[in-house]
């Protein structure tokens, strides 16, 4: 069921809608902060301030996916390499003392 929340961006009030409200307020909370750390380096328009950090939240996106990636990647090819010790006759396997 979908609720309303509301947050504050660029020191305006939004009410969003949304199912997962602490998703929501952190989605807010984190717009909210790039933007205001935008604001303190440029004296550039909201608008123009409010694409830099739509961009800096993609990137931070990409970059968490691409890491995702290769995070999966690396433990696909460990478990394969695992199976496939356990998979070997006992002989061939060094004991343990």
């Amino acid at each position: 069921m979908q609720k309303t929340i509301k947050v504050i961006i660029g020191e305006r009030e939004y009410s969003l809608r949304g199912e997962d409200i602490d998703l929501i307020q952190s989605a807010a909370t984190e717009v909210n902060s790039q933007l205001e750390a935008l604001k303190g380096k440029s004296n550039e328009p909201v608008a123009n301030l409010s694409l830099m950090a739509a961009l800096n939240i993609a990137e931070k996106y990409y970059s968490v996916q691409k890491q995702s990636e290769i995070d999966l990647s690396f433990l696909t090819s460990e478990l394969a390499s695992m199976a496939a010790y356990l998979k070997k006759p006992i002989e061939q396997n060094p004991k343990n003392n």
